[in-house]
C-alpha cells in the first residue's frame, strides 16, 4: 500500500502545474459530493421537514390569533344593546310627545268637554238654536318630524245654528273668551229669512287620545 501512495505521489510529481490543479480540483469535487452525500443529505431532508412543521405551527397560531379576535369581539358587544335602543328611542319619543304637548295642548279643551261647553254657551244665549250637530271622527295630526312616532288626534264637531247676525256675534265671542281654548275652523253665516240666518260652525281640540268626542 504505501509503495502505491509513493508510486502515485511519483507521477504527480512529473504532472505539470495545470494537470495537477485539474487533479486536486477533481478530488475536492469528490471529497464534497461524498461529504453531500454521506453527512449534508440527511441533515437537508430533516431541515426540511423543520421548515414544513415550522410553517405549520404559524398557520395554526394565525388561525387561533384570528378566533381570539372574533371572540373578543362577540364579547365586547352587549348583548342588551337592542334592548337599550328601543328604550332609548321610547324616551326620545316620550320626550318629544311632551313637547309637543306642552306646545300645542297646553290650555285646550278636552274633547269629552268641548260638547258640553259649547252647549252651555248656547243655552246662555237664547237668540240662536241648534238645528243640527254632526261629531267629526277623529285624525292623526301630521308632524313635520318624520322619525316622531307618537300622534295627536284631532277631534271636531260641526255645529248649524239659525239665529240673527247680532246673536251669532256674541256666540263667538263668547267662545273666544272661555278659558279653555278651542279652535276654529270655520265659521260661515248665510242670511236666510231678515234678521234670522244659518250659522255653520266647524271647531275643533287635540288630544293624545283617538276615541270620539262623546256627545
Amino acid at each position: 500500500m504505501k509503495d502505491k501512495i509513493s508510486g502515485l505521489v511519483e507521477k504527480t510529481n512529473l504532472l505539470e502545474v495545470r494537470e495537477r490543479v485539474i487533479i486536486c480540483v477533481a478530488v475536492l469535487v469528490v471529497l464534497v459530493g461524498a461529504f453531500d452525500q454521506f453527512w449534508m443529505s440527511p441533515y437537508s431532508a430533516q431541515i426540511s421537514e423543520l421548515k414544513e412543521e415550522y410553517r405549520g405551527l404559524h398557520r395554526a397560531n394565525q388561525d387561533n390569533s384570528n378566533r381570539l379576535l372574533i371572540l373578543d369581539t362577540q364579547i365586547s358587544i352587549d348583548p342588551n344593546e337592542k334592548v337599550n335602543t328601543q328604550i332609548r328611542l321610547a324616551q326620545r319619543d316620550e320626550k318629544k310627545l311632551d313637547k309637543v304637548l306642552l306646545m300645542s295642548s297646553a290650555g285646550l279643551i278636552s274633547p269629552e268637554r268641548m260638547l258640553p261647553v259649547l252647549s252651555e254657551i248656547l243655552g246662555n244665549e237664547s237668540g240662536l238654536r241648534l238645528i243640527s250637530m254632526t261629531n267629526v271622527a277623529s285624525e292623526p295630526v301630521e308632524s313635520g318630524d318624520k322619525s316622531m312616532k307618537l300622534a295627536l288626534f284631532k277631534h271636531g264637531l260641526e255645529l248649524n245654528f239659525i239665529g240673527s247676525f247680532n246673536n251669532v256675534k256674541k256666540y263667538i265671542k263668547k267662545l273666544e273668551m272661555i278659558n279653555e281654548k278651542i279652535y276654529l275652523d270655520e265659521v260661515n253665516y248665510q242670511l236666510t229669512n231678515y234678521p234670522l240666518g244659518e250659522l255653520k260652525l266647524k271647531v275643533h281640540t287635540l288630544s293624545v287620545y283617538e276615541a270620539l268626542i262623546n256627545g
